[in-house]
């Protein structure tokens, strides 16, 4: 690591779109100097500051707060090592938008201590804040928020109720996701050329799925990629909410094995019950996905559980950074009203399937059974009759008393 200076007190921050990384020099031990190793122990912490608060006195408070290592140790939170990572160096996940501000204490026989020069950072250029920091700022980011708003709204309320549209918008969106973790891994398309593929690979997936139902339409297959989506939302969650610091999850894995059986026991949890299953799940879900854009815009963090997980799948250099989202005012509200809205839209479906089959018949089997009713009805009541006797009137005549002009078949048999 090299720095400015020979001697640097203070941290060198850098950050990219994924994530924030902090270094710092090592210190000096005292004089006279000894020959024992590991004289000194570092420790690393890091405070949040308030959501989307750009003001002078936000950010300097949050400095005059990690100054001193009795501060540093009140206020700041102690920052885990990093297996097979040097000593004064971390990596964290990247919040924009959300000022940290991050510490170094260094310790000598536990009973001297110093802290370095704090350091802070958005996460975005102050030079270019609107492009960087601010959200909602172009007219696609509008659109896509509004759609995935729209589509949280449908699928909450009345996703397992339009049956056919919910197969095909969960295989859109399963399809979709793996698909851009894929094309992430090369690194040889840029954002749009992402975006297209993953669209393209979705709609592929998603009318596959579909068809499934359409054809065989059998529930227990049809309502497992809903229910897995609801499982990897869950295990999204809980690496979310402070799992994938632990240190037995540093390791790759152990992370995706206990992930993945997160991912399966929520689908083998709930099929003993596929139709509640199903709705419970489009409930969660939808939940989600209308307050996603919501926490986009008021600039909380509560979109990350999906995102920090992506970056964990298609960024190789993600997976030693540390998660530890910042859970703010914004993010309980936003969090009582994801449940408040999951009970309600389960409710919601629940009522509207009162006196109702659990699920609907498939269009396939719909269609043979009219094939097979329109085939019985033509069928003649005695054997050896023609099938297709009619009687017919002239063309433009609407008279209910005229004699009926007989058919081909009949004609037939006057013939004979």
């Amino acid at each position: 690591m090299e720095f400015n200076t020979k001697l640097a007190p203070y941290l060198s921050v850098t950050y990219t779109s994924d994530m924030i990384t902090m270094k710092s020099q090592l210190a000096a031990p005292p004089f006279p100097y000894s020959c024992r190793s590991n004289l000194l122990d570092y420790d690393v912490y890091h405070l949040y500051l308030e959501e989307r608060n750009y003001s002078q006195g936000a950010y300097f408070n949050g400095i005059r707060k990690m100054l001193t290592p009795s501060r540093i140790a009140e206020h700041g939170k102690l920052v885990p090592e990093i297996i097979g990572r040097p000593t004064l160096q971390r990596t964290f996940s990247s919040y924009p938008g959300t000022g940290s501000v991050y510490a170094v204490v260094v310790r000598y026989d536990n009973e001297f201590d110093a802290a370095y020069v704090p350091a802070a950072t958005y996460a975005c250029s102050i030079v270019f804040w609107n492009d960087t920091c601010d959200v909602l700022t172009s007219t696609f980011s509008k659109l896509l928020c509004a759609t995935i708003l729209f589509l949280g709204v449908f699928i909450c309320f009345a996703g397992h109720y339009f049956f056919k549209a919910e197969m095909f918008i969960f295989g859109f969106l399963s399809g979709g996701l793996i698909a851009y973790i894929l094309v992430s891994l090369p690194g040889n398309f840029d954002f749009e050329g992402h975006l297209a593929i993953s669209v393209l690979i979705g709609a592929i997936f998603g009318t596959f799925w579909l068809s499934l139902w359409w054809f065989y339409g059998i529930p227990a297959i049809s309502t497992l990629l809903i229910t897995l989506t609801l499982g990897y939302l869950v295990a999204a969650t809980v690496f979310f909410s402070g799992a994938a610091d632990v240190p037995v999850f540093q390791n790759e894995i152990n992370y995706w094995t206990a992930f993945f059986c997160i991912v399966v026991a929520v689908p083998i949890f709930m099929a003993m019950a596929a139709h509640v299953a199903n709705i419970i799940a489009c409930s969660i879900f939808g939940a989600f996905a209308i307050i996603a854009p919501i926490d986009h815009y008021v600039g909380s963090n509560l979109k990350y559980i999906i995102i920090n997980n992506v970056r964990k799948a298609a960024n190789p250099d993600f997976k030693t950074a540390i998660i530890d989202p910042p859970y703010q005012t914004r993010d309980l509200i936003l969090s009582v009203a994801w449940g408040v809205l999951a009970i309600l839209g389960a409710c919601v479906q629940l009522y509207l399937h009162k006196n109702k089959p659990p699920f609907p018949p498939p269009p396939h089997t719909v269609l043979l059974d009219q094939r097979e009713r329109l085939a019985f009805e033509n069928e003649p009541l005695l054997r050896g009759q023609p099938t297709h006797s009619y009687a017919s009137v002239s063309v433009g005549d609407d008279s209910v008393f005229a004699s009926p002009r007989a058919g081909p078949s009949s004609a037939g048999q006057e013939g004979n």
